[in-house]
């Protein structure tokens, strides 16, 4: 079970080259709290569960593969651990990050050929005992190549992860298509590496590793045009609702200064007579006091946002004989965006007014009310409707 072997060894820096690559794709998630110990942990762990993998002394392909496949979902597991995220995003990072790590392994294996390091050196890692040692130009060749692809991966990949946005991606098929895809190129670079070391050949070796890296370019550009892709349709999405709102509320503020117009005639009319007959009736002075009331009689809930919309409402509403009453503490909404708090009541408001429209005159009554129970509150829109349910 402990065999001490290159494979021995290797299987324990795969789990850390891993864990590193995993890092990369995840900086910027929601974190757990204690994330730093939580880390800790996780990469004991992660370390520990390689380490602890047994190999049998089955030296094959298909059983090493099996044992990759293994520790990298153990180590996707650990992203729970440490993330407060969706399982759709984090499994969208673990197989990024598995691409990442395999490319870096590949980006190495022919950097060594092209700086005539021995292939069979860096082949060696999968043998079932120790045959070859490492020279200072072999390692700094490994953390120069690793650290090339991990830092490009980063640039291009990995930044792009953003924890105020989910990951945006709706097609479970393509992210799948793209675990296959890492997965079998995995599998042949292991049958190749066992298959070419006896047998050695650097050109189909070289070879093998070049059509490796197309895969991993192909399998990281997949996922992430994946998530470009759903980002921009709800981007776009997002720019045709605010499109409708805002013509929405071209056509509200149409109607609102038709009215204001409509009412400073009136009132310009009222003063023309008072001044023509120099004499003020009763009723002329009623319909001067109804005519300026509404703007003497605006709502104060004391949220400037919800305070405009219902002032917007109620010119609307008395001009179409609406009764709109209002019994709420806008402060306890101070916690909502004013973009967001005049949509939401804007549009709550217009379905209750096109509702109470088509009844008659006594039941055109829209009530607001706002009820706080501990930490809960509690908004009501309510307006008879005659339609069915």
């Amino acid at each position: 079970m402990f065999q001490i072997s290159q494979l021995f060894f290797y299987k324990v820096v795969f789990m850390a080259e891993l864990f590193v690559s995993e890092m990369l794709f995840t900086l910027n998630l929601r974190k757990r709290k204690k994330f730093w110990l939580r880390l800790i942990c996780a990469l004991i762990a992660s370390l520990g569960a390689a380490f602890l993998f047994p190999l049998f002394g089955l030296n094959n392909p298909y059983y090493t593969s099996f044992m990759f496949f293994v520790l990298f979902v153990c180590s996707f597991a650990l992203l729970f651990f440490l993330y407060d995220e969706s399982f759709i995003s984090l499994l969208f990072c673990a197989v990024a990050s598995y691409s990442l790590q395999h490319l870096a392994y590949l980006f190495y294996t022919i950097t060594c050929s092209i700086f005539g390091v021995d292939l069979k050196t860096v082949q060696s890692i999968y043998l079932e005992t120790i045959e070859y040692s490492y020279n200072p130009t072999s390692f700094g060749v490994y953390f120069v190549c690793y650290f090339i692809v991990y830092w490009a991966g980063y640039i291009l990949f990995a930044r792009r992860v953003n924890k105020n946005e989910k990951i945006a991606v709706d097609n479970l098929f393509m992210l799948v298509l793209s675990a296959v895809l890492i997965v079998s190129e995995i599998l042949v670079n292991a049958v190749i590496t066992y298959e070419s070391y006896n047998d050695y050949n650097v050109t189909f070796i070289v070879a093998g590793k070049v059509a490796g890296i197309v895969c991993c370019l192909l399998a990281l550009s997949l996922q992430f045009n994946l998530a470009l892709s759903k980002s921009l349709s709800e981007e776009l999405s997002r720019v045709r609702l605010l499109w409708r709102q805002e013509r929405r509320q071209y056509e509200a503020s149409k109607v609102n200064v038709e009215l204001i117009n409509k009412k400073c005639h009136d009132l310009k009319y009222q003063i023309r007579t008072i001044g023509e007959q120099r004499i003020i009736e009763t009723d002329v002075i009623n319909e001067i006091e109804s005519a300026v009331s509404f703007y003497d009689s605006a709502v104060k809930t004391g949220n400037d946002a919800l305070d405009i919309i219902i002032r917007e409402k109620s010119l609307q509403c008395s001009s179409n004989a609406i009764t709109l009453t209002c019994v709420l503490d806008g402060k306890e909404l101070s916690f909502i965006k004013d973009t967001d708090l005049y949509t939401l009541f804007g549009n709550a408001l217009d379905n209750a007014i096109e509702a109470v429209l088509k009844l008659d005159e006594n039941f055109r009554v829209i009530n607001i009310t706002g009820l706080k129970t501990g930490d809960m509150l509690s908004v009501s829109i309510t307006n008879y409707y005659g339609g069915e349910n």
